[in-house]
């Protein structure tokens, strides 16, 4: 049994709406009666404003807007009314677990446990689980994990974990790549040409660009110069058009999702003219491999950290949560079928041209001078 936990009716409303939309688009097709549905619902799933009502819960998993002090306060107030031993989750995409478990009595019993958009569809759970924590917790959302038929993914506790961080690194390539010149249309067909299953303009609006500014920002302020904005950022996120849920974003959705929405047409249109920067044709094959060639290297220093210890669930991980095409392997196996060494030199020529976000890892200049491959074994 599910309580969900909101500020009001009305979200509350919203929350239950989608829900059952999701219900139906799974079960209709199977012959299931919507009647059926709305009866399991009203059997399994409790709304509540109050936090009292979740003081038997075995596990709360926190969805909020990526914001520490939010989901501080909400964790501080949970402790008032949930049992010692309840987990709490928390859903963010780039946040610290440990900066967020910091005002809690009992930090250890918070795990991050990351569902990817739409979460009925995407088979990932991110699991992140800050050292300190026990092996009961681990266990536990594995779990629930298999529970879910979900992919359970195990890494350490950095900013933007491993598939989000690696996520918003495409489409921070793919905004940087449209501030310098490149058609945004153009982008989305070389992508989808790779095999990704939609454009990284589509999926940004799944997500909502406000999302995605908060937690870049997060990234950038963690990683420095490796990790710069967009210049687009500011200007696309103050039109306040954050995607399918305001209606537009990259696309107009009010217009029958086909095209680019024209107040960020506007943005970009200010930008090239402020910035003295002509329009840029870009072939599909040069398109997929900047974007690649810096998540690529992206991967590469999340594997230094220590982020997650083996590249075969890294790449299963980009392919199950972030739809990397499963027939080219994931990014260390495409790494491979490049060539470690040509990787090395295009992310050199790529530094040269567009600044230290390209700057090679160390562990690829060490494999390009001693040959070897990631899937050497």
């Amino acid at each position: 049994q599910v309580f969900l936990l909101d500020l009001d009716m009305k979200s509350l409303r919203k929350g239950l709406i989608a829900i059952r939309q999701s219900l139906v688009r799974t079960f209709r097709p199977r012959g299931k009666d919507p009647k059926a549905i709305d009866e399991w619902m009203a059997r399994q799933i409790k709304p509540t404003v109050s936090p009292a009502a979740l003081g038997d819960a075995d596990m709360v998993i926190e969805a909020v807007p990526e914001d520490s002090g939010i989901k501080q306060n909400i964790f501080q107030q949970l402790e008032r009314f949930c049992r010692d031993d309840a987990i709490f989750a928390t859903c963010t995409a780039s946040l610290a677990i440990h900066q967020i478990a910091g005002g809690l009595q009992n930090p250890d019993r918070l795990v991050g446990l990351h569902f990817f958009y739409p979460p009925d569809r995407i088979q990932l759970l991110e699991i992140r689980i800050p050292r300190q924590n026990n092996r009961d917790i681990l266990a536990t959302c594995g779990e629930l994990a298999r529970r879910l038929r979900k992919f359970p993914f195990l890494v350490q506790d950095r900013p933007g974990g491993y598939v989000p961080r690696l996520l918003l690194t495409l489409l921070s390539e793919a905004c940087f790549m449209v501030s310098g010149g490149a058609n945004p249309f153009r982008l989305e067909k070389a992508v989808t040409a790779f095999g990704f299953p939609v454009g990284l303009f589509r999926l940004s609006d799944m997500i909502g660009m406000d999302v995605i500014v908060a937690a870049a920002t997060y990234l950038s302020s963690s990683f420095g110069e490796q990790w710069p904005l967009p210049p687009l950022y500011p200007g696309l996120a103050g039109t306040g058009c954050y995607g399918r849920k305001t209606g537009s974003g990259w696309y107009d959705y009010q217009a029958g999702d086909g095209g680019l929405n024209f107040r960020y047409l506007e943005v970009v249109k200010q930008h090239f003219e402020e910035s003295g920067i002509p329009p840029k044709q870009m072939a599909p094959d040069a398109v997929v491999e900047q974007l690649l060639l810096r998540a690529v290297n992206e991967a590469v220093r999340a594997l230094e950290e220590g982020l997650a210890d083996r590249i075969l669930d890294m790449d299963m991980a980009m392919i199950y949560g972030a739809g990397f095409p499963p027939y080219r392997g994931g990014l260390f196996r495409y790494a491979d079928a490049l060539g470690i060494f040509d990787v090395y030199e295009k992310l050199l020529r790529l530094e040269a041209d567009n600044g230290p976000r390209f700057k090679p890892a160390p562990l690829l200049r060490e494999m390009a001078r001693s040959g070897r491959t990631f899937y050497e074994e």
